[in-house]
C-alpha cells in the first residue's frame, strides 16, 4: 500500500476511489468504456495506480481480456511489476474494492476533479514563484502567463464532468429532419448560415455555416482584410450575436474606420481627415448609428495564442450569450500556446489552425481566417493562387471547410484596362457546395467587394 503517513493530508486525492475504479475496469469491460474518456493516467495520484491504469489501457487497446491475471502478466513482461508493488498489491486492490462497475463513472468524475485541484495547486505555486522571481517580466506578462496556465487546465482533454459525445441514429435523424423542416419553412433568399455579403457567395454556400472554418488567402495588397471585414459586416447586420475580430496586424481605430467607410460609402481618406462633401457627413453619422446598435468587438492585442483567443471568447460569450462570427487577421501572426516552443513554424501553425477550428465548433459560429500566401504564385506565369500556396502550414488546408483565394489582375497588370476594378474570389475548397471563380467588383476607396450587377457596392 501507499505510505499514507508520507502524504500531506491537504493534498486533494482519494486512494480508495482510485482503487475502486481500477478494480472495476479489471472486472468488466463496460467499466473501461464508462471511464476511459473521463480520466487519464495523469489523473491518478498514486504512481502505482498510474502503472496499473497504463497496463489496462494497453490491454484494452489490443483487444485482450483484462483481469488481475492478464494485468499482472503484462506488468511482469514489461518490467513494471516492481514499480506497481507486485501481485500482492493487485490482490489488495481486488480485496479492498468491490469488483463492480456500479457508480464507477461517478468515481472517475471525482478522481478527475481531485486531479484538477492538484493541477491548480501546482499552477498556483508556479505563479507565486514567478511573482517572487519575475525574471524581468512585467505584471501584464505575468498575468498573461497565469491566465494561460489556468486555461490550459480547463481546456485539457476530459475537463470536469465532460465526456466525448456519441450520437445515435435516432438523435441524428431527428436533427436532420428538424433541419429539413426549417429549410422548407425558409422564405426565398433566407439562408441556413450567416450571410457572406455577396449574393453569389451566398448561393454557393447558403451562408457560412455554424462551426465552419473559412480560409481567405491572398498575397499582400489583394484586399484580404477588406474582404474579411465585408464578411464581418454582413454577419453583424444579419444576426443578433457579436462579431469578434482578432486583429493581429491593424489597430482597432483602423478597423472601425474601414467599417465606417464600407457602411457609409464614404472614402476612408475623407473620414480620417474630416473632409466631407454634400451628404457625406450625414452618411457617416448614419453608419455610426447603425454600428452602435450591434455588438462589433475588436481585439488588437497583436500576436496572440489560441489560449489567449479562447479566454477572450469565453468572456464575450458569457457577457453576450454567444458569438455570431469570429475573424482572425491574420493567421501567420498567431503564436504558440507554449512560451518556449522550438518546433517548426509548420508544426506550430498546424496546431494553431486546429485550435481555431475547435473554437468555431465550441462556440457554434463560423470562423474566418485570413492567411498570407507564399511568393510561389508570383513566380508562375498564371499568378492566380492555389491551395499549395498557403504559407507555412499544410494543416490549415485540411481544417478549412471553405477556402477562398483573392486575385486582382490589376495588381500585376496595372495597364490592363479590362482588369481595373475587378476581383476574383476563387473558391478552391467547399465541403458543402461548388468550387469555381466568382467575379466581383472591387471598390478600394470604400473597402468593398460587391456583386458585379450591384455597381455602387452598396447593400
Amino acid at each position: 500500500m501507499e505510505n499514507l503517513d508520507a502524504i500531506p493530508k491537504n493534498i486533494p486525492h482519494s486512494l480508495s476511489l482510485e482503487q475502486a475504479v481500477l478494480s472495476g475496469i479489471m472486472s468488466d469491460g463496460e467499466g473501461w468504456d464508462a471511464v476511459c474518456n473521463v480520466i487519464q493516467e495523469v489523473d491518478f495520484f498514486s504512481p502505482r495506480h498510474r502503472v496499473i491504469w497504463t497496463a489496462c489501457a494497453s490491454l484494452y487497446g489490443s483487444n485482450v481480456a483484462v483481469d488481475p491475471l492478464t494485468v499482472s502478466d503484462y506488468l511482469k513482461t514489461h518490467g513494471l511489476d516492481a514499480r506497481m508493488g507486485g501481485d500482492d498489491y493487485l490482490g489488495e486492490i481486488i480485496k479492498n474494492s468491490p469488483a463492480t462497475t456500479h457508480n464507477i463513472e461517478a468515481y472517475a468524475g471525482r478522481i478527475r476533479e481531485l486531479s484538477v485541484l492538484r493541477q491548480l495547486l501546482g499552477v498556483s505555486e508556479i505563479i507565486a514563484g514567478s511573482i517572487l522571481a519575475p525574471d524581468g517580466k512585467t505584471a501584464a506578462e505575468l498575468l498573461s502567463d497565469a491566465e494561460g496556465a489556468v486555461l490550459g487546465i480547463s481546456t485539457a482533454r476530459g475537463g470536469i464532468g465532460r465526456e466525448i459525445p456519441i450520437h445515435d441514429s435516432k438523435s441524428m435523424l431527428a436533427e436532420s429532419f428538424d433541419r429539413m423542416s426549417a429549410a422548407m419553412d425558409r422564405k426565398p433568399g433566407q439562408l441556413s448560415g450567416v450571410a457572406t455579403g455577396l449574393r453569389g457567395m451566398d448561393d454557393w454556400t447558403d451562408g457560412f455555416q455554424s462551426g465552419d472554418m473559412i480560409v481567405v488567402g491572398a498575397r499582400p495588397s489583394m484586399g484580404k482584410t477588406t474582404y474579411g471585414l465585408n464578411i464581418a459586416e454582413a454577419a453583424l447586420f444579419s444576426q443578433p450575436l457579436p462579431v469578434v475580430i482578432f486583429s493581429m496586424e491593424s489597430p482597432s481605430w483602423q478597423i472601425i474606420n474601414r467599417m465606417l467607410a464600407m457602411r457609409s460609402g464614404v472614402p476612408m481618406s475623407k473620414i480620417q481627415r474630416g473632409w466631407f462633401e454634400a451628404d457625406e457627413y450625414q452618411r457617416v453619422s448614419n453608419a455610426t448609428a447603425d454600428i452602435k446598435t450591434r455588438q462589433f468587438l475588436v481585439c488588437d492585442q497583436g500576436s496572440m495564442s489560441p489560449n489567449d483567443m479562447r479566454a477572450v471568447c469565453r468572456r464575450i460569450a458569457r457577457q453576450h450569450g454567444g458569438i455570431g462570427l469570429m475573424m482572425f487577421d491574420y493567421f501567420q501572426k498567431s503564436r504558440s500556446n507554449r512560451s518556449d516552443d522550438r518546433r517548426t513554424t509548420n508544426d506550430i501553425l498546424t496546431e494553431v489552425s486546429a485550435d481555431i477550428k475547435g473554437l468555431g465548433m465550441e462556440y457554434k459560429c463560423p470562423t474566418v481566417v485570413l492567411s498570407q500566401l507564399s511568393k510561389t504564385c508570383e513566380r508562375r506565369p498564371n499568378k492566380r493562387p492555389m491551395n499549395s500556396d498557403l504559407r507555412d502550414c499544410g494543416g490549415i488546408e485540411q481544417d478549412a471547410d471553405v477556402i477562398i483565394m483573392l486575385y486582382r489582375d490589376e495588381v500585376y497588370n496595372p495597364t490592363n484596362a479590362e482588369a481595373q476594378g475587378l476581383a476574383e474570389l476563387i473558391v478552391t475548397k467547399n465541403r458543402n457546395g461548388p468550387t469555381g471563380t466568382l467575379m466581383t467588383r472591387f471598390h478600394g476607396d470604400v473597402f468593398r467587394f460587391a456583386d458585379i450587377e450591384n455597381q455602387d457596392g452598396r447593400f
